[in-house]
Protein backbone atom coordinates (compact mmCIF):
# COMPACT_ATOMS: atom_id res chain seq x y z
CA UNK A 1 0.00 0.00 0.00
CA UNK A 2 1.31 3.18 -1.20
CA UNK A 3 0.26 5.16 2.15
CA UNK A 4 0.74 2.39 3.84
CA UNK A 5 3.74 1.27 6.24
CA UNK A 6 5.62 -2.20 5.40
CA UNK A 7 6.02 -5.23 7.60
CA UNK A 8 9.41 -6.74 8.17
CA UNK A 9 10.50 -9.93 9.59
CA UNK A 10 13.79 -11.06 9.77
CA UNK A 11 12.76 -15.20 10.05
CA UNK A 12 11.67 -14.85 5.79
CA UNK A 13 15.31 -13.19 4.89
CA UNK A 14 16.77 -15.47 2.67
CA UNK A 15 19.96 -17.01 3.73
CA UNK A 16 23.24 -15.36 2.72
CA UNK A 17 26.81 -17.13 2.53
CA UNK A 18 28.66 -14.03 3.49
CA UNK A 19 28.14 -11.29 5.79
CA UNK A 20 29.19 -7.41 5.69
CA UNK A 21 31.13 -7.08 8.95
CA UNK A 22 31.94 -2.76 9.59
CA UNK A 23 34.05 -1.21 11.27
CA UNK A 24 31.97 1.28 13.67
CA UNK A 25 35.13 2.99 15.13
CA UNK A 26 38.50 3.42 15.25
CA UNK A 27 40.30 5.04 18.11
CA UNK A 28 43.73 5.99 18.49
CA UNK A 29 45.59 6.89 21.51
CA UNK A 30 42.10 6.54 23.00
CA UNK A 31 41.15 9.02 21.07
CA UNK A 32 38.11 8.36 18.69
CA UNK A 33 39.29 9.09 14.83
CA UNK A 34 36.78 10.59 12.72
CA UNK A 35 37.22 11.47 9.24
CA UNK A 36 37.94 15.47 8.45
CA UNK A 37 40.26 17.38 5.95
CA UNK A 38 42.66 17.36 8.96
CA UNK A 39 42.30 13.90 10.29
CA UNK A 40 44.19 11.12 9.73
CA UNK A 41 40.80 9.64 7.98
CA UNK A 42 39.66 11.58 4.93
CA UNK A 43 36.91 9.17 4.50
CA UNK A 44 34.56 7.13 6.67
CA UNK A 45 36.50 4.31 8.86
CA UNK A 46 34.61 1.41 7.45
CA UNK A 47 35.67 2.76 3.87
CA UNK A 48 39.43 2.69 4.73
CA UNK A 49 41.66 -0.64 2.86
CA UNK A 50 45.19 0.97 5.25
CA UNK A 51 46.24 2.84 8.12
CA UNK A 52 49.41 4.83 7.88
CA UNK A 53 49.97 5.87 11.43
CA UNK A 54 53.10 7.67 13.24
CA UNK A 55 55.31 5.98 15.81
CA UNK A 56 53.49 7.91 18.78
CA UNK A 57 49.93 6.27 17.41
CA UNK A 58 50.89 2.97 18.35
CA UNK A 59 47.78 2.59 20.35
CA UNK A 60 44.50 1.49 18.63
CA UNK A 61 41.27 -0.08 19.16
CA UNK A 62 38.43 -0.74 16.71
CA UNK A 63 34.90 -1.42 17.22
CA UNK A 64 32.93 -3.58 14.54
CA UNK A 65 29.36 -5.07 13.98
CA UNK A 66 28.21 -7.52 11.14
CA UNK A 67 25.41 -6.83 9.12
CA UNK A 68 22.83 -9.27 9.91
CA UNK A 69 18.96 -8.99 11.06
CA UNK A 70 18.37 -12.41 10.89
CA UNK A 71 19.77 -13.56 14.47
CA UNK A 72 22.41 -11.17 15.64
CA UNK A 73 23.41 -12.45 18.74
CA UNK A 74 23.98 -15.86 17.09
CA UNK A 75 26.77 -13.94 15.76
CA UNK A 76 30.68 -15.40 16.78
CA UNK A 77 33.44 -12.60 16.47
CA UNK A 78 37.50 -13.68 16.21
CA UNK A 79 39.89 -11.06 15.63
CA UNK A 80 43.65 -10.75 14.90
CA UNK A 81 46.65 -8.75 14.27
CA UNK A 82 48.98 -10.83 12.03
CA UNK A 83 52.56 -9.95 12.69
CA UNK A 84 51.64 -9.19 16.43
CA UNK A 85 49.03 -11.97 17.78
CA UNK A 86 49.88 -15.66 17.43
CA UNK A 87 46.00 -16.89 17.22
CA UNK A 88 42.60 -15.56 16.75
CA UNK A 89 41.14 -13.91 19.72
CA UNK A 90 37.45 -14.60 19.99
CA UNK A 91 35.10 -11.91 21.37
CA UNK A 92 33.29 -13.05 25.13
CA UNK A 93 31.35 -10.23 25.97
CA UNK A 94 27.97 -10.50 23.03
CA UNK A 95 28.30 -6.22 23.25
CA UNK A 96 31.65 -5.91 23.38
CA UNK A 97 32.92 -6.19 19.84
CA UNK A 98 36.37 -4.46 19.96
CA UNK A 99 39.79 -4.92 19.54
CA UNK A 100 42.72 -3.29 21.46
CA UNK A 101 46.15 -3.09 20.89
CA UNK A 102 48.40 -1.17 23.65
CA UNK A 103 52.53 -0.14 22.24
CA UNK A 104 52.43 -1.59 19.22
CA UNK A 105 55.84 -1.93 17.85
CA UNK A 106 56.94 -0.36 14.51
CA UNK A 107 55.95 -2.04 11.57
CA UNK A 108 53.49 -3.54 9.50
CA UNK A 109 50.33 -5.32 10.39
CA UNK A 110 47.18 -7.05 8.70
CA UNK A 111 43.83 -6.53 11.11
CA UNK A 112 41.58 -8.82 10.66
CA UNK A 113 37.78 -9.29 11.82
CA UNK A 114 35.71 -12.19 10.81
CA UNK A 115 32.30 -13.15 11.78
CA UNK A 116 30.46 -16.83 11.86
CA UNK A 117 26.60 -17.50 12.67
CA UNK A 118 24.68 -20.81 13.28
CA UNK A 119 23.89 -20.61 9.77
CA UNK A 120 27.51 -20.91 8.51
CA UNK A 121 27.08 -16.91 7.58
CA UNK A 122 30.39 -15.85 7.18
CA UNK A 123 32.13 -12.25 6.79
CA UNK A 124 35.99 -10.65 6.84
CA UNK A 125 37.33 -7.31 6.91
CA UNK A 126 40.93 -6.98 7.05
CA UNK A 127 42.74 -3.81 7.11
CA UNK A 128 46.61 -3.07 6.40
CA UNK A 129 48.25 -0.64 9.21
CA UNK A 130 51.85 0.54 9.52
CA UNK A 131 53.46 2.29 11.98
CA UNK A 132 56.29 4.42 10.67
CA UNK A 133 59.44 5.21 12.99
CA UNK A 134 60.09 8.70 13.45
CA UNK A 135 62.22 10.79 11.20
CA UNK A 136 65.14 9.90 13.57
CA UNK A 137 64.74 6.11 12.80
CA UNK A 138 64.35 6.33 9.32
CA UNK A 139 66.58 5.07 6.31
CA UNK A 140 67.40 8.79 5.34
CA UNK A 141 68.61 9.86 8.68
CA UNK A 142 70.45 6.98 9.13
CA UNK A 143 72.06 7.92 5.41
CA UNK A 144 72.30 11.72 6.98
CA UNK A 145 74.10 10.36 10.33
CA UNK A 146 76.88 8.13 8.16
CA UNK A 147 77.66 10.78 5.95
CA UNK A 148 77.88 13.69 9.33
CA UNK A 149 80.24 10.81 10.57
CA UNK A 150 82.50 10.30 7.74
CA UNK A 151 82.22 14.07 7.19
CA UNK A 152 83.24 14.32 10.86
CA UNK A 153 86.31 11.81 10.60
CA UNK A 154 87.40 13.60 6.97
CA UNK A 155 87.30 16.97 8.64
CA UNK A 156 89.17 15.60 11.71
CA UNK A 157 91.53 13.92 9.26
CA UNK A 158 92.14 16.97 7.08
CA UNK A 159 92.34 19.44 10.46
CA UNK A 160 95.29 16.55 11.80
CA UNK A 161 97.36 16.85 8.77
CA UNK A 162 97.45 20.63 8.48
CA UNK A 163 98.27 20.76 11.89
CA UNK A 164 101.15 18.28 11.41
CA UNK A 165 101.86 20.06 7.94
CA UNK A 166 102.41 23.69 10.30
CA UNK A 167 104.13 21.32 12.61
CA UNK A 168 106.73 19.98 10.54
CA UNK A 169 107.43 23.47 8.71
CA UNK A 170 108.27 25.46 12.05
CA UNK A 171 110.14 22.50 12.93
CA UNK A 172 112.25 22.87 9.32
CA UNK A 173 112.57 26.57 10.00
CA UNK A 174 114.00 25.85 13.28
CA UNK A 175 116.34 23.16 11.96
CA UNK A 176 116.95 25.65 9.42
CA UNK A 177 117.52 28.39 11.81
CA UNK A 178 120.07 26.61 14.10
CA UNK A 179 121.91 25.06 11.15
CA UNK A 180 122.37 28.61 10.26
CA UNK A 181 123.10 29.78 13.64
CA UNK A 182 125.89 26.70 13.90
CA UNK A 183 127.16 26.80 10.58
CA UNK A 184 128.32 30.78 11.70
CA UNK A 185 129.39 29.89 14.85
CA UNK A 186 131.79 27.52 13.24
CA UNK A 187 133.04 29.63 10.81
CA UNK A 188 133.65 32.25 13.85
CA UNK A 189 135.50 29.65 15.73
CA UNK A 190 137.59 29.06 12.19
CA UNK A 191 138.57 32.63 12.14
Amino acid sequence: NPNGFYIFSPEELSVKTDMKIIITDLFINTLRVLPDKGSLLQKQVDDIDDLDLKHNQNNIAFNFAAIDYRAPETIKYFYMLEGYDREWQEVKEKMENSSYYFNLPLGKYVYRVKAFDIDGTKGEKTILIRINPPWWETWWAYLLYAVLFIGSIWSFIQYRSRSLRREKRLLEEKVTQRTTQLSRALEELKQ
